[in-house]
C-alpha cells in the first residue's frame, strides 16, 4: 500500500451514528455493521406486538460477496508526497459510512435497516 501523509485544515461535522467513521489517514482494513428496527405507531391502537429481529428473515441473510479479480495489476504513482484537504463540512455520516483521508486495503461496511410505522 502506497502511503503518504494526510493534512486536513478544516474539518467540521455535525453528527456521526451507527458505526460510522471519519478516517484521516491510512488504515489496513475497516468493517463496519449495522442492524436496526426502527418503529413508530400508537400503542393500544394498532394491536400488534413489538418487533423483533427474528421477525425479518433479511437480518440473518448473508450480504452477497464479490470477490476482486486476482488477476488484475494496480500501478500507483503518487506525484505529491501529502494528500493535502482545504475544508470537509459535513452534516452527517450513518449506516456504516466512511469519510476516508488516505489509503485503506478493505472496506467492509454492511447496514440493514427495517422501518416500520403504522399510524
Amino acid at each position: 500500500m502506497s502511503e503518504r501523509t494526510a493534512l486536513v485544515n478544516d474539518l467540521k461535522v455535525i453528527a456521526i451514528s451507527f458505526s460510522s467513521a471519519i478516517q484521516i489517514g491510512d488504515c489496513t482494513e475497516r468493517t463496519a455493521s449495522v442492524r436496526q428496527v426502527a418503529i413508530q405507531k400508537y400503542p393500544d391502537i394498532t394491536g400488534e406486538e413489538d418487533e423483533a429481529y427474528g421477525d425479518y428473515p433479511f437480518f440473518t441473510r448473508e450480504a452477497p460477496y464479490y470477490p476482486l479479480p486476482t488477476n488484475q495489476v494496480l500501478r500507483t504513482v503518487n506525484h505529491q508526497p501529502h494528500i493535502h484537504v482545504e475544508r470537509i463540512k459535513l452534516t452527517g455520516l450513518s449506516g456504516s459510512s466512511q469519510i476516508q483521508i488516505g489509503n485503506c486495503q478493505s472496506i467492509y461496511a454492511d447496514t440493514k435497516i427495517k422501518h416500520i410505522r403504522y399510524v
